[in-house]
């Protein structure tokens, strides 16, 4: 696989544009340009992930058990379904660098994109070597300025996906060039790129396909060579699922999908329908990106059966588009491997094999988009060529100014998608907008609302934002009566407006579904505790210390102790407040109260010695 030598036009600017260097600066700098303005965002959405996480808060000496468990460990305990060591590792290295700091974290997230992008533009140099020139260049502008990447250069916690494109990108470069010039250092370099990739997220697995796909259309070597040595893979493949299966309690997902985040599970059953709808919608947005939003869950792509209209023109774009890739396939068509590559990446994120905890997400398009943009500029290069009845040896002008001017809308369409992405409460008020059906959408803006409201001093604007959290929990619950975390929201914004009676019911839905037990029972006991009626208090909040996770949350404990030290019994209060301590020894309420008991136990002590 050469340096390019076809194409090279006598106008300056097709000149400066076909220069090799010149295409991989000006990609890199179109990437920088046009998520400069993230560099003063702040944490949204999913964040929470890594800046909430006990994993990434142990510092350097955490990286042992990053390694060693699941990648939402740290932020929930759960240990199944993911293992993305590499990405916790960064940030953990970057916080103890840096800080808690979101501007430089985007700016990280900038950088990365800025160098995907300029790896790319020289992995599709060496794979159209013998094509016209200013191909890798279209290919690569389109791909940058498409605005369903707005979601992962955007938000922080999902680096993972520029990164791990970052690394397929370099494996695919290091396996062309050992395939061309041989050298076995190039070879371990690629076998390790696929192994960082793997290990910063699962979809990598994806390209075990995609590296002979790619060898298939572009490589001149003998087919024999390169399917053997694209065996090597499995190495770093057997590798990762070792570490994986040795480092989670379930491989795929362990916990009960929700249907509030997957509607595919809705009404207990599979939703053929739906799911076609949701494959269509994937390729409307790599297409036309009209409207964007951060969720697509329950009821925002409404349920469908398989008679569903859209339903069927879905099934008829994927399964035609299936036969042309296949068709490209078999004549080694480059518009081809753009079709199949698009289908492979995507496939565990689809769906279509197993359901997921996420219904879809435009993050998921971030690899895939890459076989759209190759399917768009050399489907239409073919048609070209077709109706010339010849290979063209440099890219019509047509061809480039219609690719620059999709670009350019792509790009002020990705400006306009970047502002909601400011902070939580800018992306979740934007949220209810772009998927006004979605019960998450309105959910998450209710949890803001909430925390803000719980945030603030003055009574009046504590209302104002618990009034507003109650009406979005309660959209929520129209749209899903089923949501248990929205009763629980709805039941503490009643609770901090003193509507305890209301408050009450909506715990008690919270409880029944299961979600947010230990808390709901503590907030039960507490309505109780401030009326001074002791006995049903301290039975919620016993029940709040049996319930899953109750043993390690300290509030029923503090509340125990807080009933023991009324009732006189000073003993047992100490050793409540002691327990809520060994839980959370920065607790500033258990702190007092365990000093107040004590000094009252003292004086209860000294109060019962007689006089002389």
């Amino acid at each position: 696989m050469e340096n390019h030598t076809k194409g090279l036009g006598t106008s300056g600017w097709r000149t400066f544009l076909e220069s090799p260097r010149n295409q991989v600066i000006l990609v890199g700098l179109l990437a920088f340009l046009l998520y400069l303005p993230t560099l003063n965002y702040g944490y949204a959405l999913d964040d929470d992930f890594l800046t909430q996480n006990t994993l990434v808060d142990q510092g350097l000496q955490g990286l042992p058990d990053i390694l060693t468990h699941g990648y939402h460990y740290g932020y929930n305990g759960a240990n199944d379904l993911a293992y993305r060591p590499h990405i916790l590792a960064m940030f953990t290295v970057e916080r103890v660098l840096v800080g808690d700091n979101p501007r430089v974290h985007h700016l990280g997230n900038i950088l990365l994109y800025v160098l995907a992008g300029m790896m790319l533009t020289l992995l599709l140099q060496r794979m159209f070597w013998n094509r016209p020139a200013l191909l890798p260049l279209l290919v690569a502008v389109l791909w940058v300025s498409l605005p369903v990447h707005s979601e992962v250069v955007c938000s922080i916690k999902n680096r993972e996906e520029t990164l791990v494109f970052t690394y397929l990108v370099l494996t695919l470069l290091f396996f062309i060039d050992y395939m061309k010039h041989g050298r076995s250092w190039r070879m371990a370099l690629a076998l390790l790129a696929f192994l960082l990739a793997l290990l910063t997220k699962e979809n990598a697995i994806t390209f075990l396909l995609v590296i002979p796909l790619m060898c298939w259309f572009f490589s001149e070597a003998p087919v024999k060579k390169w399917a053997l040595a694209s065996l090597a893979f499995l190495i770093p493949a057997g590798l990762y699922l070792g570490l994986r299966s040795m480092a989670l309690d379930d491989l795929l997902i362990g916990r009960e999908i929700d249907v509030a985040t997957n509607s595919l599970v809705a009404e207990g059953h599979w939703h053929l329908g739906s799911l076609l709808k949701i494959q269509g919608k994937y390729l409307q947005l790599t297409v036309l990106p009209l409207q964007l939003s951060w969720d697509y869950s329950y009821q925002q792509i409404s349920l469908a059966q398989f008679s569903d209209p859209w339903a069927w023109l879905s099934l008829v774009g994927v399964l035609g588009l299936l036969a042309l890739g296949g068709w490209a396939l078999v004549r080694k068509k480059a518009f081809g491997f753009g079709i199949l590559f698009y289908f492979i990446t995507l496939s565990l994120v689809s769906n279509l094999f197993f359901l997921m905890g996420t219904v879809m997400g435009e993050r998921f398009l971030f690899t895939p988009s890459l076989g759209s943009c190759i399917f768009g500029v050399m489907g239409i290069l073919h048609l070209v060529e077709k109706t010339e009845s010849t290979e063209s040896t440099r890219v019509p002008t047509g061809l480039v100014l219609g690719t620059l001017t999709v670009s350019l809308l792509f790009c002020l369409q990705t400006l306009r998608s970047e502002p909601p992405w400011k902070d939580k409460m800018t992306l979740f008020e934007a949220g209810i907008k772009s998927s006004p059906r979605s019960a998450k959408t309105h959910l998450a803006l209710a949890t803001e609302y909430l925390n803000l409201g719980e945030s603030l001093a003055e009574r009046n604007e504590r209302d104002k934002y618990f009034k507003r959290a109650a009406a979005q929990a309660q959209e929520s619950l129209d749209l899903l009566p089923e949501f248990g975390a929205a009763w629980y929201v709805l039941g503490t914004a009643r609770f901090d407006l003193q509507q305890f009676n209301l408050a009450e019911a909506a715990y008690l839905k919270s409880i029944e579904k299961g979600v947010k037990v230990k808390e709901s029972c503590n907030y039960l006991g507490v309505m109780y505790l401030l009326n001074d009626d002791f006995v049903p208090a301290a039975g919620w909040f016993q029940k709040s210390v049996e319930a899953e996770g109750g043993a390690t949350y300290e509030r029923p404990w503090i509340n125990l102790g807080i009933i023991a030290s009324r009732l006189g019994d000073f003993p047992r209060a100490i050793s409540y407040f002691e327990r809520a301590l060994e839980i959370n020894p920065h607790n500033p309420q258990a702190q007092r109260n365990l000093t107040t008991a004590r000094e009252d136990l003292q004086a209860a002590a000294a109060d019962s010695v007689p006089h002389p």
